[in-house]
């Protein structure tokens, strides 16, 4: 029996049921209980096709069903696809090198997106992920946009003097804790319009090089942009 998992192209995986099932070990869902015997088989399965995939340097991992994903220190080739993807705990990239994207495009992530120093040569696309943690992307270089239209990130979108080539879009999005850009430099646009942030906005001795858009954002605690620079307009209607 063939997966019957859809990707976003229409086409369906091609890898073999895992044991009878409709989905190969990559798709299949983890088992609720992680003491179970059946829960550690599974597991440990996926970790190996997770092994000899990146072996190939093959890192299409969409719609996967994953506990955890370390590629902390990795050198990446070519772009990572977790788009659709579930992961119990946390993703781990910190220190990495991806050369083109990171796509985590509706990705649900129980706990951490960790990207501490990380350098991705195109872009990081997280748009309507949900995270149940925190974003940690300080000191991390995007050579493209950090992309995270629509999603819900539960703890903090932490990009501490981060590098971003295009836009920093949050557009939509809703952030539990705080949103800190403090000695970022971002060449294109901040784009938080109608974000929602539960905690500070704290954007100290940021450079934004275009725009600065809070149009229709809501912010529960506090917004610090001393020393900031921004080279175009600021547009501001925070609630």
């Amino acid at each position: 029996m063939i997966c019957e998992y859809k990707f976003h192209n229409g086409k369906k995986c091609r890898e073999g049921g895992w044991q009878n099932s409709k989905f190969c070990i990559l798709h299949i869902d983890l088992p609720e209980d992680e003491e179970s015997e059946e829960f550690k088989k599974i597991n440990e399965s996926k970790k190996k096709k997770v092994e000899e995939k990146v072996s190939k340097e093959d890192f299409n991992f969409e719609g996967a069903r994953l506990l955890e994903v370390d590629f902390s220190g990795m050198k990446i080739k070519n772009d990572i696809d977790f788009n659709h993807s579930v992961i119990r705990k946390n993703v781990l990239f910190n220190g990495a090198e991806i050369d083109k994207h990171a796509w985590f495009r509706g990705a649900k992530i129980g706990v951490d997106a960790l990207f501490w120093g990380a350098k991705i040569g195109g872009s990081a696309l997280f748009g309507d992920a949900t995270i149940g943690g925190n974003a940690w992307f300080g000191d991390a270089t995007i050579g493209g946009n950090a992309w995270f239209g629509g999603a819900r990130i539960d703890g903090n979108a932490w990009f501490r003097e981060a590098k971003i080539g295009g836009n920093a879009w949050f557009r939509g999005a809703k952030i539990g804790g705080n949103a800190c850009f403090e000695v970022a430099k971002i060449s294109r646009n901040a784009w938080f319009r109608r974000a929602k942030i539960g905690g500070n906005a704290w954007f100290r001795g940021a450079e934004i090089f275009i725009y600065d858009i809070f149009e229709g954002a809501k912010i529960g605690g506090c917004t610090d942009f001393s020393g900031a620079t921004i080279g175009g307009n600021a547009e501001w209607d925070i609630k």
